[in-house]
């Protein structure tokens, strides 16, 4: 699904010019799960993020199916103020994840004509499945109050909605960063035992040798601007 070649990065550390991606080359083919590791600063985060798009390397040819979706989960998720939980996990460009929030907008304001119109679009859509499995994450993630503004909730339930908004939006590969964090034990059983199921690609960067241990099938060490298989 994406091809990097020759990849170089670099970033200024006061006067120094420190270069953490030196050449490298990877790929990433469909359904395969891969462990991200290096020590800190090796620039793995860098690494995730041009993978997924959101950050160019400052030279090298990176290739990608132009039909594979792909979704990053950053280890700080950001949403837009004044938004409700349900609002925020169903954010997304798809037309699918459009019409979801376009639903809950009539049904939160009462517009009984637009509800009517709108559902015949999610029959027509097959929409209900999708908001039904949101709905089912937020619960398993612990996050129960759907109307609650992202502006009141602490960090880690910032970090769980992300997680939810990862999960639900469907995408061939799932870039996570440091997914773990701030879930107890049962919660990652569940993360586990959810990415066992799905189909989609994966590259996750974490300490978490357990979570590992079950849901990655090889690993890729970043070591001074080169990764080894």
């Amino acid at each position: 699904m994406i091809r990097g070649t020759n990849l170089h990065r670099s970033y200024s550390i006061g006067r120094k010019q420190v270069e953490v991606l030196h050449g490298l080359s990877l790929h990433v083919k469909r359904g395969e799960r891969l462990f991200l590791c290096g020590p800190s600063g090796a620039g793995k985060t860098t690494l995730l993020k041009i993978i997924a798009g959101l950050a160019e390397a400052d030279s090298g040819d990176i290739w990608k199916n132009q039909k594979a979706r792909i979704h990053f989960l950053p280890q700080e998720p950001q949403f837009l103020p004044g938004r409700t939980v349900l609002e925020s996990v169903l954010d997304g460009d798809l037309p699918v994840m459009q019409l979801l929030r376009r639903y809950e907008e009539a049904v939160q304001r009462g517009d009984d004509e637009g509800v009517v119109k709108l559902t015949e679009e999610m029959d027509a859509s097959h929409a209900w499945e999708l908001e039904q499995h949101a709905k089912v994450i937020l619960q398993k993630l612990g996050i129960d109050d759907l109307t609650q503004r992202v502006d009141e909730l602490s960090g880690g339930q910032r970090k769980r909605l992300g997680l939810a908004r990862a999960l639900i939006m469907p995408c061939d590969l799932l870039i996570m960063d440091e997914p773990t964090n701030h879930l107890d034990d049962k919660t990652i059983l569940w993360l586990e035992e959810y990415l066992r199921d799905s189909k989609a690609a994966l590259i996750v960067s974490t300490h978490d040798r357990y979570f590992l241990d079950t849901v990655v099938d090889s690993m890729i060490e970043l070591d001074r601007g080169h990764v080894y298989t």
